[in-house]
């Protein structure tokens, strides 16, 4: 049997991973199985499958002498990391007992037993011992369990390592998605550095109403450490669509606000949307026929008609009308509005019903129907 053991040295708390051939006249037939002992406690697994998911371990034992009793350890860096020999760490000494009992018990059932209080150790020791099955365990979980509350700590946990960059394109379209609800919690401030949050802003399809929240949030982010995070103001200053700004309030105070315009970056930006706030309507028409609109310019007008149930689309690019979708059944007069990604046809003649329709899977659903007077 083989034995592999975690030690500690002394107060530098460097730790050595001995590789052992032990002798095992009563257990002559588990020749697969090692012992990990990791905190000081032994847990058994088999080698094969160690190295069937972890390419650590696989590299480990395809290079293990068998002619030598103990061998030290060290873990290089995982793909495009140079981690110099003196800091490089055993990574059994940085996984706890119960991750890695947990880890065991995934190999043997194919069910890992992973929630909110462990995620993080599991991922992280997916990482260092380049086990991809566990950490795409972990990736599921994590998007398959986002809410409002906890979606800002995992994508902050997400963007931690490049090899989870994946997973931080899907928290971050869940943020994306919600901004609107989430910025009224201060926790999107307080955790997100600024290219995290220059991330999120930047997105075309950012949930807003209008322009200006956007600008209400950066400053939000900039004024919850003014000294220090005054020197990102220009990067995120970048990412406001001045020319969806329709309140004039908005441009006078900027202009004269010195925390502002004494960045150089933030006045030319300032200055450039100033002069186009100022044109007039044919010269802002003229404008846009030589350049680009920004990426949250509207795009669609939607328009429901007195007595069709046909929903229709103006293609402000293609200047063009296309269908759609098509109501279920004829309701004279219904108002429509849009939420959240999803349609809403509100009553009508005779109707006190509310319609949703769901354009990602463009199907209909009776949202809410008032119960008729007794």
């Amino acid at each position: 049997m083989l034995k592999v053991e975690t030690k500690m040295t002394g107060a530098t708390s460097r730790e050595k991973i001995i590789y052992e051939e032990i002798e095992d006249e009563e257990d002559e037939c588990n020749v697969d199985e090692i012992e990990l002992v990791v905190q000081g406690r032994t847990i058994a697994v088999s080698e094969r499958l160690l190295c069937e998911h972890s390419k650590y371990f696989e590299t480990v034992f395809s290079h293990f002498d068998n002619s030598e009793e103990t061998i030290i350890l060290k873990h290089g860096g995982l793909e495009g990391e140079q981690i110099p020999f003196e800091k490089q760490q055993e990574p059994l000494a940085l996984v706890s007992f119960i991750t890695m009992t947990t880890i065991v018990d995934f190999l043997y059932t194919g069910v890992l037993k992973v929630h909110d209080q462990n995620v993080k150790q599991l991922l992280y020791a997916s990482d260092l011992l380049e086990m991809l099955s566990v950490e795409e365990k972990c990736f599921i979980y994590l998007k398959g369990h986002l809410t409002n509350k906890n979606c800002i700590r995992r994508f902050v946990l997400a963007c931690a390592k490049p090899a989870w960059r994946t997973l931080a394109n899907d928290i971050r379209d869940y943020i994306v998605q919600n901004f609107h609800e989430l910025i009224r919690s201060s926790s999107i401030f307080k955790l997100m550095d600024a290219q995290q949050f220059k991330q999120i802003i930047s997105s075309p399809a950012l949930s807003i109403d209008r322009e200006e929240v956007v600008y209400d949030a950066v400053m939000s982010w900039v004024l919850i450490d003014s000294t220090v995070r005054r020197q990102n103001l220009h990067l995120l200053f970048q990412e406001i669509q001045w020319p969806l700004i329709r309140s004039g309030k908005y441009y006078t105070d900027t202009l004269n606000d010195p925390f502002i315009m004494e960045d150089q970056a933030c006045a030319r930006i300032m200055e450039e949307a100033d002069d186009y706030f100022n044109l007039s309507y044919t010269e802002k028409l003229q404008h846009w026929k030589e350049n680009p609109k920004p990426s949250r310019w509207p795009k669609l007008l939607l328009a429901l008609s007195y007595a069709e149930k046909l929903i229709e689309a103006f293609d402000f690019e293609e200047e063009t009308w296309s269908v759609i979708t098509e109501k279920p059944g004829y309701t004279f007069g219904s108002s429509m509005c849009h939420l959240n990604g999803k349609l809403y046809t509100i009553g009508g003649v005779q109707s006190k019903s509310v319609d949703q329709y769901d354009i990602e899977t463009d199907e209909w659903k009776d949202f809410f129907s008032k119960p008729s007077p007794l």
